[in-house]
């Protein structure tokens, strides 16, 4: 967890990793005795890339992750002003 930023650590994006390699993971984690290691996931079965990175974009822009640079790429949509009525 990032300490410094305004959004402890937040990060919207999609991982490498499957769902079931992720639960795992969190699984292994809460075993362990690290309970700080949250998961969530918001949406899925996007119909096109495109889709996916809109509504990537939208959250990046809602939760305030582009400012603080935890969201790096965000050029692909830099052209596009999303209403966040998620």
């Amino acid at each position: 967890m990032c300490l410094k930023c305004p959004t402890t650590g937040l990060y919207v994006g999609e991982t490498g990793q499957t769902l079931r390699q992720r639960m795992n993971s969190h699984r292994f984690n809460i075993k362990h005795g690290n309970t700080d290691a949250p998961v969530t996931v918001l949406k899925g079965n996007f119909e096109t890339q495109q889709e996916r990175k809109e509504w990537e974009f939208k959250l990046m822009r809602k939760f305030n992750t582009l400012e603080c640079g935890l969201d790096r790429d965000r050029s692909f949509m830099s052209r596009y002003d999303f209403n966040l009525g998620i």
